[in-house]
């Protein structure tokens, strides 16, 4: 089995990406070089992971990615789609390279990612997509303009998958979670023993993988019990 996963290295990505290889799942994913990759390596172990080392911005990184995965072979049973960053903003002064950036960051790499597969995975009739979004999308923080809208067109997206491709037995869920204790928040006076544990995500996700593939999640929401989070 074979999982890819977009932001590997931090927060819900690491915790999924160590909890699938647990599992049994050889994991794939694009990486820039730093002690956070080398320590997700290291935490690996011997569960030969493929991976490229770049920037999920760069198209070419997962370009180089895919054909890592083409080489053996391989066509994914799990993508994870779970990168993106926080990028604040007000509604009211947003500008073009403000919405470009967060697009580029929270939905361009998805977009990228999935493209390759979807035909592969059709054609198997097999497979499952999950969506990281937010809890912005429900409830929109006006100070968050750039990833709110961002996140919204991820959902838009993974919604119209999900329609799209029950037919051909691939099952498409997003998770919509509220906040997530991961170093996102570093530095912040926010009350991060109140937040989800990344750990938690990761379990829904194994969870999902579980499942009979005839049964499709299409919507989880998940939110800490402190009600201002």
């Amino acid at each position: 089995m074979l999982a890819v996963i977009t932001g590997a290295t931090r927060g819900i990505g690491k915790a999924a990406t160590l909890a699938l290889s647990h599992l049994g799942y050889r994991t794939a994913f694009v990486a820039r070089p730093s002690k956070q990759l080398n320590q997700l390596l290291l935490e690996l172990g011997a569960s030969k992971p493929i991976y490229v080392e770049g920037d999920l911005r760069d198209n070419h990184s997962i370009a180089a990615l895919n054909a890592k995965i083409n080489s053996e072979g391989l066509v994914p049973d799990l993508i994870l789609l779970n990168a993106g960053i926080f990028t604040p903003g007000l509604v009211d002064d947003l500008t073009r390279q403000q919405l470009d950036d967060a697009l580029d960051h929270n939905f361009v790499p998805a977009l990228e990612t999935i493209g390759h597969w979807l035909d592969a995975m059709k054609l198997r009739k097999s497979g499952r997509i999950i969506f990281i979004g937010s809890i912005a999308t429900r409830n929109p923080r006006p100070e968050a303009a750039p990833y709110v809208l961002s996140k919204a067109l991820l959902s838009a997206y993974a919604e119209l998958l999900f329609h799209s491709l029950r037919s051909f037995n691939v099952a498409v869920t997003r998770i919509i979670p509220g906040a997530i204790d991961t170093d996102t928040w570093e530095g912040l006076d926010v009350p991060r023993e109140h937040f989800i544990p990344a750990e938690d995500l990761a379990r829904i996700i194994v969870n999902i993988t579980q499942l009979a593939p005839q049964t499709v999640p299409e919507e989880i929401i998940v939110r800490p019990t402190d009600p201002n989070w």
